[in-house]
């Protein structure tokens, strides 16, 4: 890790997700990302470098063949860590694909789940399991 980081531009020359990633990826590819907290003590870190290529194999999962994204929609209901949360997240908009959040805590609200539907209606859609 370097002493002294690099930070990014914040004239908005840059997007925010995935290009603070991949800036940080670039020019602080051993920082840490994330911090775990291991049951002696220590901390686990992820840096920014493993970071972005996890969200690169997301990408590569969903378009194999690298086509841009057109109105695909991902619909993702997940419950896990935050950093996979994240990685999953930019990756589908490295893919190019609209991300959707279905939120576990409001599935039982019935006006939440019809508004929902209304909405994934006006886009093709693709059920992909990624476990």
């Amino acid at each position: 890790m370097s002493a002294k980081p690099h930070f990014p531009p914040l004239d908005g020359s840059i997007t925010v997700l995935p290009g603070l990633l991949d800036f940080h990826a670039e020019h602080n590819p051993d920082s840490p990302s994330a911090l775990y907290p291991s049951p002696d003590a220590t901390a686990t870190s992820i840096s920014f470098s493993d970071v972005a290529q996890a969200t690169h194999r997301v990408a590569h999962g969903l378009r194999p063949d690298g086509t841009p994204g057109g109105r695909d929609v991902v619909v993702m209901l997940i419950h896990c860590d935050t950093i996979l949360y994240v990685t999953m997240l930019v990756g589908i908009a490295r893919a190019g694909m609209v991300v959707c959040i279905l939120v576990y805590q409001l599935a039982s609200d019935i006006d939440y789940l019809a508004s929902l539907f209304l909405y994934l209606l006006a886009f093709p859609l693709k059920l992909l399991r990624i476990s």
